[in-house]
């Protein structure tokens, strides 16, 4: 596997590929550092004890508690 900049000359469709392709990538990641944070937050409230709502759960804090605790 090879890493680091891209020297070739490259046409438009290639580039348009190559920005959409990076594009894709960052979003992906972006997403996943998105709901890692809100889950991690989630959990810190739920150990916390704190209800916003409190007729609804999502079940996240008894999976947690039943299997990793």
């Amino acid at each position: 596997m090879l890493a680091g900049r891209n020297r070739r000359d490259m046409s438009a469709q290639e580039k348009a590929i190559d920005n959409a392709f990076a594009l894709v990538l960052f979003l992906g990641f972006l997403s996943f550092c998105v709901v890692c944070s809100f889950v991690t937050l989630y959990l810190i409230k739920s150990a916390l004890g704190i209800d916003i709502f409190s007729a609804h759960s999502f079940g996240l804090w008894t999976c947690v508690q039943q299997n990793v605790l």
